[in-house]
């Protein structure tokens, strides 16, 4: 079965990408990630008041992210021409339940550099009435700018360095949330 990516948001600060990988890649992916041997650091904020809410996370070096095919499929090429130029800050996968505490928080608070994350949302099977939605918010966090619903094998590349969470699943969700991160950061050009 051939993947037939589409562009389903585009925006200066979102764009997802829904249907990018065939089903046989998502499965080896979704396999690839659910193995992974998860520990209780993913802080999901670096704000002082939050620093004792850990959730389960797996971190990735650049080598597991290679060993995992991810960035070499020609299904993802034409995504990845945007990211050209850019470094990879880090990768990880997080592992959300229901009762995970979420903060807003972006990726990136340095005024020099610019932040694109990339998330993958690699569960096979994901109902809408499962929550685990991705909400971006403006500057001031008090308006929605976008609500990313968790759509299995859906990419988004969106601007970390605007305010966004992960809501917890709801408890009608049979599995583990998952996520798959990759932080791409660079030099801001001169003004």
């Amino acid at each position: 079965m051939v993947s037939q990516m589409k562009l389903s948001i585009s925006t200066d600060s979102v764009k997802v990408y829904d249907d990018v990988f065939t089903y046989t890649e998502r499965q080896y992916f979704y396999n690839y990630i659910k193995n992974s041997h998860f520990f209780a650091n993913g802080k999901d904020s670096n704000t002082l008041e939050h620093k004792g809410d850990y959730n389960l996370v797996s971190v990735y070096s650049i080598d597991d992210v290679m060993k995992m095919g991810f960035l070499q499929s020609e299904s993802i090429k034409g995504i990845l021409d945007d990211l050209k130029g850019w470094n990879i800050a880090q990768s990880r996968v997080n592992l959300s339940t229901l009762n995970d505490k979420n903060h807003f928080h972006v990726d990136c608070e340095d005024p020099k550099l610019e932040c694109r994350t990339l998330i993958y949302y690699p569960n096979m099977t994901w109902d809408i009435e499962w929550g685990g939605y991705t909400i971006i918010t403006d500057d001031s966090k008090r308006n929605i700018e976008h609500c990313l619903f968790y759509v299995p094998g859906r990419i988004a590349i969106i601007d970390g360095t605007k305010p966004h969470a992960i809501c917890a699943p709801t408890n009608l969700a049979p599995s583990y949330r998952f996520t798959f991160v990759i932080q791409f950061m660079r030099e801001k050009c001169g003004d």
